[in-house]
């Protein structure tokens, strides 16, 4: 019965490994799918329901004129902020994000500040408009649009922060938002030169784009699904040994009965066979076949397999063990105090001679 049970637990252990680590890999992988889900719906509150979002920021302008003719407005460059304007524009495409961002240039004018009559001499103001409201001018068409260019549907006010860092803070344990090569035009930064404006001045500006996508941190992810998988193995294989421990528990000490158990045997005063099969469970079934009439039923062994009580739905018996051999067996019937003499059914007693051997309280079976 011990080897059995030693059978059984190994096979459980084996079992709940197995499933512990098969339990582990879904785990694992439930996780990460979940982390990338989640980021995903991070990114998706930045946009607002939109695939395309817009916004800016106006700046002071510093730029000066280089040309005694004031044709050519140049900005200054500065170290502390942008000069006119900053405008970005995040949109989701090709299975990741395009960030867009334009600066200002210079700005040109077509005519000349003041007008000289040919004939006459004198001096005539044109009214340009000031370099502060051509850029402010651009401003607008970028970023809301106009009648000419269309109106810009992706202009979501309040954004411009977010924009313009993006994407710091978009990551998670498994995944980030990551600067990566297009996949169709193979660009990581792409940078072009831009003119914009009206039949009195016309403005440069540079815009570049970037593109982003969602890149997974392969050794977290390693690292995470190996710990799973191991911990969830041990899991299994205590969860195994604590079965196997319990089981141990709730068995019964057959002791001095375990050469009953799994045999035949014949009353040979009333021909009654009883059989004795204990399990895995704890339970001892009992089967009596007295004149083809199956009887079924339970037994408890106790005293280290020296008191055997068998219980039937109508009844029930109590007995002591006596005596075992290979192929008889003495039970005394606690009820009335009478021996009754078993023997293994199949054995022919005129063939073979067997002596009882008489079990104690020091027997080792």
């Amino acid at each position: 019965m011990k080897k059995k049970l030693v059978w059984f637990g190994l096979i459980i252990c084996l079992v709940l490994t197995g499933l512990g680590t098969l339990i582990g890999y879904f785990y694992s992988e439930y996780k990460v799918a979940n982390d990338l889900k989640l980021l995903e719906a991070k990114t998706d509150e930045i946009f607002e329901g939109k695939t395309e979002i817009t916004d800016g920021c106006r700046y002071k302008l510093e730029g000066l004129f280089l040309d005694n003719q004031k044709r050519t407005y140049t900005l200054l460059n500065s170290f502390t902020q942008p000069t006119g304007f900053e405008i970005f524009q995040l949109s989701k495409a090709d299975n990741g994000f395009v960030k867009s961002y334009w600066t200002p240039d210079n700005l040109n004018y077509l005519e000349d500040e003041y007008s000289t009559d040919p004939v006459y001499g004198f001096r005539t103001n044109n009214y340009r408009l000031s370099p502060n409201e051509c850029y402010n001018r651009l401003y607008d068409m970028l970023t809301l649009g106009n009648e000419r260019v269309g109106i810009n549907k992706s202009y979501t006010s309040n954004k411009y922060a977010a924009l313009k860092n993006f994407p710091i803070g978009f990551s998670s344990k498994f995944f980030s938002v990551s600067k990566k090569s297009h996949p169709i035009e193979g660009y990581v930064t792409f940078s072009e030169k831009g003119q914009a404006g009206t039949p009195q001045y016309s403005i440069n500006f540079i815009k570049t784009k970037e593109y982003f996508a969602y890149e997974k941190n392969l050794d977290e992810i390693k690292n995470f699904k190996l710990v799973s998988l191991t911990r969830f193995s041990i899991y299994g294989i205590v969860l195994g040994i604590l079965i196997t421990l319990l089981l141990t528990i709730i068995m019964p000490s057959t002791g001095k009965a375990k050469q009953i158990f799994n045999k035949k045997w014949k009353n040979i005063a009333n021909n009654i066979i009883i059989e004795i099969k204990p399990n895995l469970l704890g339970r001892i079934k009992v089967t009596s076949v007295m004149n083809s009439k199956v009887t079924k039923g339970f037994a408890k062994i106790s005293n280290k397999g020296e008191n055997i009580q068998i219980t039937f739905h109508d009844s029930e018996y109590f007995y002591k063990l006596i005596s075992i051999s290979e192929y008889n067996l003495d039970l005394e019937n606690l009820a009335d105090n009478l021996v009754e003499k078993f023997e293994l059914l199949g054995h022919f007693s005129d063939k073979t001679t067997e002596s009882h051997t008489t079990i104690d309280d020091n027997s080792v079976i």
